[in-house]
């Protein structure tokens, strides 16, 4: 009698293919459109390394022109503006993890797939590793013209208490030193309309919600922009004032202010804030142990992240200094 068998190596690379999908689904930045090919995304995805060998992926980087060019017939030639150009060099590392099985007799006693919930814990931790690590890539060792501590009285990170709150006063703030900032924190576009993300911790998030007469809670309970199929609105609790603006438990908090107060670094990010170099996109292996009575489960990937840096200033990057207190 003829039977057909499932191919271990073809469900090993089906596999794959859905962590890799599922991860890019959980992904903060990679579900609401934050990571693209172009020098355009948020955070710029280059993928070279995938078909190449090599441990580090440079990103170009380039200023935009400054000079008045000429009027009427004075003459161009000879006088062409060069294009400052740079790179950022972004080195590749492998990271990885994986959830052994006890055995058969052990899987016969449950009844769900004990692969498949592996598999599911597999993905959640790559996808929560990646971002978290986004997340305090971001928030740590701003540039100095490229943090804002929302606090009248306290500039220093040490000095902030449970007073220092976000408001949209600061928020505003942040965006008019993204515009002025030299070079500009270039905003995304769309229809033609440029916005900032900015993304707050749920503590800061709560507190600016809190606010009295808050026009971000006016335009929250008017919410005009659901309409947008877009991603970059359809996961945000608010669009405000040409900012798209989100709340996430991972952005960075550290318990370093006065008295050891819980202090968030809220994030406002522009174009090519990040560059995220992939090497070998994640992976799935499957190992039979004793005699393959038990299986051993694994996922991986190599890459390589850091915020973009131009001229010793944080290329996209505003990072807002606040309390998180707790409830």
């Amino acid at each position: 009698m003829a039977v057909t068998s499932t191919i271990t190596a073809l469900q090993a690379e089906i596999w794959a293919k859905e962590l890799y999908e599922d991860v890019q689904d959980e992904m903060f930045f990679e579900s609401n459109g934050f990571i693209g090919k172009g020098a355009d995304s948020i955070i710029q995805k280059n993928t070279v390394l995938t078909k190449n060998k090599g441990d580090t992926i440079h990103f170009g980087l380039t200023t935009k022109l400054s000079g008045s060019g000429v009027t009427g017939d004075n003459t161009l030639e000879g006088n062409e503006e060069a294009i400052s150009s740079y790179e950022m060099p972004v080195a590749v590392a492998q990271k990885r993890n994986a959830v052994r099985l006890e055995g058969e007799e052990d899987e016969q006693k449950v009844t769900y797939n004990m692969r498949a919930d592996a598999k599911s814990k597999l993905k959640t931790w790559m996808s929560e590793m990646i971002q978290d690590e986004m997340f305090e890539t971001f928030g740590t060792s701003p540039s100095t013209n490229r943090k804002l501590f929302c606090s009248a009285t306290n500039s220093s990170v040490g000095t902030l208490d449970n007073t220092d709150l976000v408001t949209s006063g600061y928020l505003g703030t942040a965006k008019r030193m993204a515009q002025l900032a030299s070079p500009k924190i270039r905003p995304i576009k769309y229809k033609g309309k440029p916005y900032y993300v900015v993304v707050l911790h749920p503590f800061c998030f709560r507190d600016l919600k809190a606010e009295a007469n808050s026009p971000i809670m006016a335009a929250l309970n008017n919410a005009w922009w659901r309409g947008s199929d877009n991603p970059l609105f359809t996961g945000a609790e608010v669009v405000w004032d040409g900012l798209i603006i989100y709340e996430h438990p991972s952005v960075y908090t550290a318990t370093d202010g006065a008295l050891s107060a819980n202090v968030a670094r809220n994030l406002l990010l522009g174009q090519q804030a990040g560059c995220y170099a992939i090497a070998k996109e994640p992976y799935w292996r499957e190992k039979p142990f004793d005699y393959g009575n038990s299986y051993g489960v694994a996922t991986g990937l190599i890459y390589g992240f850091k915020k973009t840096v131009f001229n010793s200033e944080d290329y996209g990057t505003i990072c807002m200094y606040a309390s998180a207190e707790q409830d």
